[in-house]
């Protein structure tokens, strides 16, 4: 019987771009956050301060969540935005055995939904979206579309692009409006900093551009990583309110703008803005107090508005307050601690430290200091990349799962490939298409070699034997990088179908191809198709002596390469099924990875007489295979992980480790 004898849960560090929403259904606080792979929510108990709900059901990770209620209703909703592009919108049912709906899912980008807005009336959304999650985009072709998008989400249709936005959008704040009244705005940032405003036009269907404000500064170039228009105050939002009626009040909620815009910058910058026209009015920190704070790490990533007339920013340089007196910030607290998303709730803050633990602090009237009020739990990030003794999280972090150490990388960008190479040398390459050869040395990470490619990164696979990685970028364009000279040579672009999964055996390389016109897979070498599939393949093995692949659906085939193999007393020539994909189907979701026994590595002695395979899945399951026994598995384990299992590893002849979206690696014992 298979079982559970050690798991270990890295102490890593949540996602700095995303930060907490608030809803407030039946006068409940619920405050939402997402470790990349589940959202949170906190019901302030003693007795079960956190619970968990997965809406999403796919390799993608949770990049952006927006809480808001629709006016003159009981209903809340949730819009989600993930990696891959896809707005997932759902009814919150928090006070039910069923938690949530999903309504309606819409794709708006092949990239990262990084920011979702809503206007005041819950209907219209802003989307922001960002091709390389980076500091420092390099504003090339393949990410400088317009990845702006203003859409009726119960239409499902778009509203309009907003002209004049530039670049991959990494920043967006909404201030709403009512008709007459008060004109709503919108503000985004790009990665490169410039930031554009939009007026709302004067029949309310759409917004239009109304300037851009770009740092004519040559000494910067970090990306805006918040920014955030002031409240009104309440004595300016009870006269707008006043001259609204009540019906006008119940249907276009409450019309809120206050004076000032704040931006924050990856390079230190705080830029405070006037909130109509997006004039500048004062860069907060000059050049000479950019250059005192040192070279640390990063800037900041977050600004709150605590009232109408004061603010925190907070990141890797700590975190400060700023009040604004007659159009004049000035510093009234300033500490080392680093938050990672914030929120405002009931007068305090409730925020993602540095650790993962939210926190709610509370903010003394005049400003002057900050004090704890309550630490819940920890937040993982879910895994995403793993080789011997260290894995990688969904922004990049690499984490040594043996010796329990952090090594934080700097562009914090999602990684396509970590990989062992030799000992203690280690070889990682990021969907920004950065390559990076380093080593781990007393607790550091340092790179050997850092070369970027000018590709941005969809699949990646190692072929040790040629020294090189073979990978593709989102246009199916294939690429050959050697990892020790990190020359890179370009090998197909001709290829009109989506690349699913590539691998190779002694230099020869085998690729699925996927066609979304038909929904079915090929796999292809040296130009000939070995074998379709009716279905898309998500997983692809090949040895000397035979192909397996999985399929999104759970299903698993071995068919013979060699011209001569026997198993179980039967023989197979080449091209036949061993084994059927009927017989194998016991997963109930796509199947993200899969192993031999033995896996190649020559310290471990393995019994070879009867071949295993483990797979594992989004299922949360784990099922081990023989080809001595192709009717039923020979193990199989369910409810293994609580968010799905990425990878799974022999690490001996009788125990395998699975790597969870979860953030855990849990070791099982066959």
């Amino acid at each position: 019987m298979a079982h559970l004898y050690k798991s270990v849960v890295p102490s890593v560090k949540p996602n700095t771009d995303i930060g907490i929403t608030q809803s407030r259904n039946n006068n409940l606080s619920y405050n939402f956050y997402t470790n990349g792979g589940s959202v949170y929510y906190n019901l302030d108990s003693d007795e079960e301060s956190i619970k968990q709900f997965t809406p999403i059901q796919s390799n993608a990770h949770i990049s952006a969540i927006h809480v808001t209620k629709v006016p003159n209703s009981s209903r809340e909703l949730m819009f989600i935005g993930d990696s891959s592009g896809k707005l997932t919108i759902i009814e919150l049912l928090l006070e039910t055995e069923d938690v949530f709906k999903i309504i309606k899912e819409i794709q708006i980008f092949n990239a990262i939904i990084t920011e979702i807005v809503t206007d005041n009336t819950a209907s219209k959304l802003f989307i922001a979206g960002c091709v390389n999650m980076g500091s420092n985009s390099s504003g090339t072709s393949a990410n400088s579309d317009i990845l702006l998008r203003f859409i009726n989400w119960e239409l499902g249709n778009s509203i309009g692009d907003p002209m004049g936005a530039n670049g991959s959008t990494c920043a967006l704040s909404f201030a709403s409006g009512s008709k007459n009244i008060i004109e709503p705005r919108v503000v985004s940032a790009d990665n490169q900093g410039t930031i554009v405003m939009f007026k709302g036009s004067e029949n309310g269907t759409g917004f239009k551009f109304f300037r851009t404000y770009k740092d004519s500064s040559s000494c910067f170039r970090g990306t805006v990583k918040d920014l955030k228009f002031s409240p009104s105050s309440k004595e300016q939002a009870d006269e707008m309110l006043s001259s609204v009626g009540a019906y006008q009040r119940s249907k276009q909620g409450v019309p809120i703008r206050g004076e000032y815009i704040i931006s924050v910058y990856s390079d230190k910058r705080i830029k405070l803005f006037n909130g109509d026209d997006l004039t500048l009015i004062q860069d907060v920190l000059t050049i000479d107090d950019i250059n005192k704070m040192g070279a640390s790490s990063g800037g900041w990533c977050l600004v709150e508005w605590i009232s109408n007339d004061s603010f925190m920013v907070s990141g890797k340089c700590g975190t400060r307050i700023y009040k604004i007196l007659d159009n004049t910030v000035c510093l009234k607290f300033s500490s080392d601690l680093k938050l990672y998303g914030a929120n405002l709730d009931s007068g305090n803050i409730r925020a993602v430290n540095e650790l993962g633990y939210v926190t709610l602090l509370k903010v003394d009237e005049d400003l002057a200091n900050i004090s704890f009020l309550k630490e819940t739990k920890g937040i993982f990030k879910g895994i995403h990349q793993f080789t011997e003794d260290l894995i990688s999280t969904q922004d990049g972090q690499i984490f040594n799962y043996k010796d329990k150490l952090l090594y934080e990388n700097d562009d914090n960008v999602e990684l396509s490939l970590l990989e062992k190479i030799s000992d203690n040398t280690f070889v990682s390459l990021n969907k920004g298409g950065v390559l990076t050869t380093f080593s781990l040395c007393e607790a550091v990470k340092k790179n050997i070699q850092r070369t970027s490619l000018n590709v941005n990164v969809n699949i990646a696979h190692i072929d040790k034997l040629s020294k090189s990685i073979l990978f593709s970028d989102f246009s199916s364009k294939m690429y050959k990088c050697y990892y020790e000279n990190h020359q890179c040579e370009e090998l197909a672009s001709d290829i009109t179908e989506e690349i699913t999964s590539i691998t190779s055996i002694e230099d020869d390389m085998y690729v699925c191809l996927f066609d979304q016109m038909t929904q079915s897979s090929k796999i292809v070498n040296k130009g000939q198709t070995v074998l379709t599939h009716k279905a898309r393949i998500s997983k692809l093995i090949v040895t000397k002596e035979h192909l397996t692949f999985s399929d999104v659906s759970g299903k698993t085939q071995v068919q013979c390469l060699s011209d001569h193999y026997e198993v179980g007393g039967k023989s197979f020539s080449k091209g036949e099924t061993i084994v059927s994909v009927n017989k194998w189907s016991h997963h109930t979701g796509k199947i993200t990875d899969m192993v031999w026994k033995p896996q190649f590595i020559e310290e471990l002695s393995l019994d070879e007489k009867e071949p295993l395979l483990a797979t594992v899945g989004l299922d949360n399951m784990i099922v081990v295979y023989s080809l001595l026994k192709t009717i039923r598995p020979k193990f199989k384990i369910e409810n293994c992980h609580r968010m799905g299992i990425i990878g799974v590893r022999f690490v001996s002849s009788d125990e395998i480790v699975t790597f969870g979206g979860d953030g855990c690696i849990k070791y099982w014992k066959l």
